[in-house]
């Protein structure tokens, strides 16, 4: 029976741990702790790199959502652009018509009234027959002269009022959304 026992003993003692047995949960205590340790760095790295990816997928879809809205509504500045064209039509229009009305009913501008061609001549050196038709002559000048300056004022003012016509035409072309290649 004692045979027995000391083998027993023996199993024991080669199980069981000796005292200057390697020490593990320390071991992964310790390792854990440098792992830790070396890796702040590569961790603060990755969520610094997943903020700045999650702001610029923000950004990124803030500029999506603008971009969509401005393709829906592609006139959003469009009084900006127009609101001085259309001030200046609208000045143009009543310049126009005002002039227009002063053709029908002969009334001269005050700029073109005040031009008169007649001058005075000595009549001690004609006849009198003859100082008259020289006087009819000048005013027949003259008046000439404001008939043509209206019709001329006339014309370029219609030619102002048709070429601020133009432009915001032009401007309103522009500003319309052009149709999809998908509906063609």
């Amino acid at each position: 029976k004692l045979s027995n026992t000391t083998m027993t003993s023996t199993r024991d003692s080669s199980t069981a741990r000796p005292a200057s047995s390697f020490d593990f949960d320390r071991m992964e205590k310790e390792l854990s702790d440098y792992i830790h340790s070396h890796t702040k760095d590569v961790k603060k790295n990755c969520d610094t790199r997943l903020e700045i990816a999650n702001a610029e997928k923000e950004e990124y879809e803030a500029y999506k959502n603008f971009k969509t809205m401005a393709e829906k509504k592609p006139i959003w500045n469009f009084h900006l652009l127009l609101k001085s064209k259309l001030t200046n039509w609208d000045n143009k229009n009543k310049n126009f018509h005002k002039i227009q009305k002063r053709v029908d009913y002969k009334l001269l501008p005050n700029f073109i009234e005040k031009h008169d061609f007649s001058f005075k001549i000595d009549t001690k050196v004609f006849e009198q027959n003859e100082i008259q038709p020289i006087y009819d002559e000048m005013r027949e000048i003259t008046n000439s002269f404001k008939k043509q300056a209206m019709e001329f004022y006339y014309r370029i003012a219609a030619r102002e009022l048709n070429n601020v016509r133009n432009e915001i035409d032009v401007i309103i072309e522009n500003c319309r959304p052009k149709p999809s290649s998908a509906l063609n």
